[in-house]
């Protein structure tokens, strides 16, 4: 029992390319079908091939080699990411616009605490370290003390 334990703590599991690899067989399955029922006897074939796809999603699932698995799944997220994520149209680009406001909140939770004004719902900057402090809502006024 442990042996299977440790074995499923190794494996690397779900991620974007499989997720599309599993896509992917259903597509070729329903469109397959569709052509069945419409008289295509050929596309009886085209079937065996949607398990392909399902193959590599099982493969990848129960690897253990983490790294060649995450380059893969960088690889394919990569190539598909035109399709997700639209970009602006300046220089810098909406995405790159997205994780610079990201890593500003993450540096913001380092130095300051957020409240919410228990009147008018604002959301309050205080910074860190300060102790109890009463804190004024600068859209109401409304007071309230808090530990920073």
């Amino acid at each position: 029992m442990e042996k299977i334990k440790d074995y499923l703590k190794k494996i690397y599991g779900l991620d974007a390319l499989s997720c599309g690899c599993i896509l992917l067989s259903v597509l070729i399955n329903l469109v397959t079908s569709v052509l069945v029922l419409r008289g295509y006897a050929q596309a009886k074939m085209w079937n065996l091939a949607a398990y392909i796809p399902l193959v590599i999603c099982f493969l990848r699932f129960f690897s253990t080699s983490r790294r060649k698995r995450s380059a893969e799944n960088e690889w394919f997220i990569s190539k598909m990411e035109s399709l997700f994520v639209k970009k602006a149209d300046n220089d810098y680009g909406q995405a790159y616009r997205l994780d610079r406001n990201r890593q500003i909140q993450r540096e913001d939770r380092k130095h300051f605490r957020f409240f919410k004004c228990p009147a008018c719902r604002q959301k309050i900057r205080v910074p860190r370290g300060k102790g109890r402090i009463e804190i004024t809502c600068p859209r109401c006024g409304s007071k309230f003390i808090k530990k920073s």
